[in-house]
């Protein structure tokens, strides 16, 4: 079947469906000054206006009176326990040529498209795959057989992470820093009553983040998802293991093409919240929080670091930015023999714009290390009963991107399309 059976398909099923369906929900998308190019938005409905489970969802927007559809967007819709559901699509306006668009979510009688990516749980990790193509895995709790033996109890990260071709983007426990873990988040010092532990180097005895399980997980045909649930623990300063902070980590993949680059979201938002009754400081330190490290091939000859200010390998660390393009070879024939991500951090973050440790051509030979710090220059202090949110989200892809096309993506994440729901 054509691309465009498959669409005419679809439109006839949303037809129907418009005669049975009760009040479908409308929503205007509030576009703001620039276009929105394969843009994720997501909005929430009360358990009032929370549509069936199991079925299938577009949002259609109307030119006219005789409800002729001017195009239409795959829409995925998750339950939660307390009735209400959100509603997760990936949309494409020109601001320069429309106005703000009027949009009805719209159930789809024919359900026989399959869902395109797949979340499981294999052993000890969670797998994420687009059409059986795996794009990454979560270690769950920590890893058997991890290299170092009982000192590196390591779970709570992401590796491999792969883009749309296969090619591999993270290494965990190089020979150089055995608790590198590909994209993981720990915090090198956290206080307690004046009781400090390192959370960082877990081989030192005293903290460790230890990953307790998936609490859900969804997949569609719009994104996939993941919420996982850790302690932040110090085996340092009692007598016993004692947790500190509570983490969750809901981590969500949105398939995008971005400027002919074939690629996904990654948006990944981190939630930490005191397990005790006193505050918890987030010692300052020169690096601590969200990192990156970078397959084991990349190095200064064959790999470049680009950020928000222009900055680059040997002149980014402990400079503020915004984003930052890491790009390298991949010794494949796909999109020119390139590869990368872009990291983009949210302006909510605690102490934004983050600053950076990165590592200059004579470290390591230049081999890639991103960690994004918000207590580089400053200590943070998360309050009991107040939860500290983080949010970052990458883009990785095949090919190269533009510092354009890098700008323009952080500012669709950090200015989104407004989404009203009538």
């Amino acid at each position: 079947m054509t691309k465009i059976t498959k669409f005419a398909t679809v439109l006839t099923a949303m037809t129907c469906a418009r005669a049975i369906a009760a009040e479908p929900v409308t929503i205007t998308v509030r576009t703001g000054e620039y276009d929105r190019v394969n843009v994720p938005i997501r909005f929430t409905l009360d358990a009032e206006h929370a549509p069936s489970k199991g079925t299938q969802f577009t949002l259609v927007e109307k030119v006219d009176r005789d409800s002729r559809i001017a195009r239409a967007f795959p829409a995925q819709v998750e339950h939660r326990p307390d009735g209400t559901a959100e509603v997760f699509a990936m949309v494409t306006f020109t601001r320069s040529t429309e106005s703000d668009p009027r949009m009805e979510l719209i159930p789809v009688i024919n359900n026989a498209l399959p869902s395109s990516l797949r979340t499981q749980i294999v052993d000890d990790q969670l797998v994420l795959s687009r059409r059986d193509a795996e794009l990454l895995r979560y270690q769950i709790t920590p890893m058997r057989n991890a290299r170092g033996g009982e000192r590196f109890p390591v779970s709570s990260f992401i590796h491999p992470l792969r883009t749309p071709s296969g090619f591999v983007l993270t290494e965990i426990q190089p020979d150089d820093h055995l608790h590198h873990l590909g994209v993981w988040w720990p915090w090198k010092f956290l206080s307690v009553e004046g009781k400090q532990f390192n959370g960082w180097e877990m081989q030192e005895g005293q903290g460790v983040v230890r990953g307790i399980e998936v609490r859900e997980h969804h997949a569609g045909n719009v994104c996939a998802s993941f919420t996982a649930i850790s302690r932040v623990i110090d085996r340092k300063n009692y007598s016993q293991e004692r947790v500190i902070l509570n983490e969750e980590a809901e981590v969500r993949v949105w398939p995008a093409r971005v400027n002919k680059l074939n690629g996904y979201f990654l948006d990944i938002t981190l939630t930490h919240t005191p397990a005790v009754d006193q505050p918890v400081q987030v010692v300052n330190y020169r690096y601590s929080g969200f990192s990156i490290r970078g397959p084991k091939g990349w190095n200064r000859h064959n790999s470049t670091i680009l950020t928000s200010e222009g900055k680059t390998r040997d002149d980014s660390n402990a400079t503020p930015a915004r984003w930052v393009r890491v790009e390298g070879e991949t010794g494949s024939e796909t999109a020119d023999g390139k590869a990368g991500w872009i990291m983009m951090f949210h302006p909510d973050n605690e102490n934004h714009p983050e600053k950076l440790r990165t590592w200059d051509s004579r470290n390591h030979d230049g081999a890639i290390f991103i960690n994004v710090n918000p207590v580089q220059d400053k200590p943070l202090t998360i309050q009991p009963n107040q939860p500290h949110i983080r949010r970052y989200r990458l883009f990785v892809y095949d090919g190269q991107m533009e510092p354009s096309t890098a700008e323009a993506l952080w500012r669709d994440y950090a200015m989104p399309p407004e989404v009203v729901v009538e």
